[in-house]
């Protein structure tokens, strides 16, 4: 079946993660003919639960799951544990006893209730005692409405969420609102710093980045580049001997590590490690989402028989956040790097044999899944195979950043 299942993440006041919404979708052809729209969403929405994937989706964190209105009245169980979902109400239910009695009953099973896109009226009043997370819609609502909601809602025992949060001053409003949670694309903005207030270790650490991408690789220069940073040279012995390699007998030095890698995976897992220390003061999922793209891209270029290109790809994910993690413009980064001129290309001037790949990456991320299908159909992929590579992905990168 043609299933779209992703995730946006959504933040607490620190910037960590402590949820995901779950998006999902069928795909261009009717998943259920002959099923009208809501029981269909119903269905498609047991698919997702059932889904092998949905463990490495969220990552053991709770999901935030928009339920129809015809699955919440149906009382059918949900194959879930309450512990991790929240079911989101949407704006346009009508709120009558049928859904009240659903929703208690939801409550009486465990479950946490959160209402999605709320505007306070008469009839909403009567779900706010049964939720635990009010959403409300920050580009939508003007800021005197936001206020108001605050100041109503504020003493009651229950999480406020702004959504659509898509810069960091806006994340700081909110915050300073009183908001508890956050959720858009604040964090993947880069707040522009001048040179000196760029801790000197980043610099640094564009330097090995550097390194990495001479045509030929210096083993001995790249011995003495992780050498010389403790965190580093732990994280990658950390790597090396964790249970994705199944060594038969423990890797101690830092050239027996590099030698096990091979070349190819050097440049890849360093500059990942590299990021990592980058994002240290930033929050952790701008590293895991340079993770994502990076795998995604390379499983694309192979599943596309460009294997070739596939170290390219790579490198274009992981770059693709650089400005974020440095917090100086992206065009200025890539000027001392060595690099693909495909990938500057794609990165700078969204042009050029790679930047479809990204395109791709970021539509499906955001749940755009309409250009989704678009691209995926001009890469010659299935959008089935897309799926399948973005949720190995993310597999792949909360491993990755468990020993990051």
């Amino acid at each position: 079946m043609d299933l779209f299942i992703g995730r946006q993440p959504i933040f607490d006041r620190s910037q960590r993660v402590v949820a995901y919404e779950l998006l999902y979708r069928s795909g261009r052809t009717n998943a259920f003919p002959g099923l009208d729209g809501n029981e269909a969403t119903s269905r498609l929405l047991f698919n997702v639960f059932n889904s092998p994937s949905l463990d490495a989706i969220t990552g053991g964190r709770r999901v935030f799951v928009n339920f129809t209105r015809d699955l919440l009245l149906s009382g059918a169980p949900v194959p879930i544990a309450p512990e991790l979902l929240t079911v989101e109400i949407l704006e346009d239910m009508e709120v009558d006893r049928a859904l009240i009695a659903a929703c208690r009953d939801l409550l009486r099973r465990g479950y946490r209730l959160a209402l999605d896109d709320f505007v306070l009226t008469d009839a909403t009043a009567e779900l706010v005692p049964l939720a635990s997370v009010i959403k409300v819609d920050w580009r939508a609502t003007p800021p005197e409405r936001v206020r108001e909601l605050v100041a109503r809602l504020s003493g009651r025992n229950l999480a406020l969420l702004a959504e659509k949060i898509e810069t960091r001053q806006e994340f700081d409003q909110a915050r300073a609102m009183g908001f508890h949670y956050f959720q858009g694309f604040f964090f993947r903005r880069p707040v522009i710093l001048q040179r000196t207030e760029v801790p000197a270790s980043h610099w640094s650490y564009l330097q090995i980045l550097q390194a990495l991408q001479h045509p030929r690789l210096d083993f001995a220069e790249v011995e003495k580049i992780v050498a010389a940073d403790a965190t580093l040279t732990l994280k990658l012995l950390r790597y090396i001997n964790s249970a994705a390699f199944a060594l038969q007998s423990k890797i101690s030095s830092i050239r027996q590590a590099i030698v096990l890698l091979g070349e190819r995976n050097v440049r890849q897992w360093l500059s990942l490690f590299v990021m990592a220390r980058m994002g240290d003061d930033k929050p952790r999922e701008n590293v895991t989402l340079a993770c994502i793209r990076a795998r995604c891209g390379e499983l694309l270029a192979r599943r596309r028989r460009q294997a070739d290109k596939a170290p390219s790809v790579f490198l274009l994910g992981v770059l693709s956040v650089l400005d974020t993690l440095m917090g100086r413009p992206l065009a200025e980064l890539l000027e001392g790097l060595p690099l693909d001129p495909d990938i500057v290309e794609a990165l700078l001037r969204a042009r050029g044999p790679l930047a479809d790949y990204l395109r791709l990456i970021i539509a499906y991320e955001r749940g755009l899944w309409p250009s989704v299908e678009r691209l995926a159909e001009g890469m010659g992929l299935d959008p089935a195979e897309v799926t399948e590579t973005y949720l190995e992905a993310i597999k792949w990168a909360e491993e990755f950043m468990q020993v990051a």
